[in-house]
């Protein structure tokens, strides 16, 4: 009887520390799902990153090969206009 008391008592422990490792150990679900979300945030920024960067180049390209392109660039950063053009500059 006492055995058989012991051996409970023994699996019970065994039992919450299993739960413990599967839970809340560093290793455990919620860490996995918390490590899960931000592997996903991560993926979104990076696919962000990546179409910013398609566009960017694209940019270059324009600016590279295109004059007109250019010129409006130039004329836009600069403030300059064409003859009788009238500027408007945007302050906020």
């Amino acid at each position: 009887m006492k055995l058989l008391k012991i051996i409970i008592i023994f699996l019970l422990g065994v039992n919450f520390f299993l739960l413990y490792k599967v839970t809340i150990s560093p290793n455990g679900i919620f860490n996995y799902l918390k490590l899960k979300k931000l592997k996903e945030n991560y993926e979104k920024k990076v696919e962000l990153l990546e179409l910013h960067n398609i566009e960017l180049s694209q940019k270059i390209q324009l600016i590279k090969n295109n004059k007109e392109f250019q010129e409006k660039i130039i004329r836009q950063r600069l403030h300059l206009g064409r003859k009788n053009e009238i500027i408007y500059i945007r302050i906020n």
